[in-house]
């Protein structure tokens, strides 16, 4: 059975600008959003706004709205994990 793993992603906009970066040791992650895994036990909401702190290092950061979910059988990557 696949290993199931909650994510987060944070999409931060400036009027009609999004936040994008890439990873200066894996540039072969392409450009992405901030996002990561959420902690044991942490809820979504608070868990962007860790994500989004640590990788922005903007601590005035909010939550503005929910904007869905997806889930993602991450096997075409080689894992054995529903993202």
């Amino acid at each position: 059975m696949p290993t199931v793993k909650q994510k987060v992603y944070a999409y931060i906009t400036h009027r009609d600008r999004l936040l994008v970066f890439t990873h200066p040791n894996s540039p072969e992650a392409g450009i992405q959003v901030p996002g990561g895994s959420l902690e044991e036990g942490e809820e979504p909401e608070a868990g962007v706004l860790r994500e989004a702190i640590e990788e922005t290092g903007r601590a005035d950061l909010e939550v503005v709205r929910y904007l869905g979910e997806v889930e993602r059988d991450m096997s075409d990557r080689g894992l054995d994990e529903i993202h």
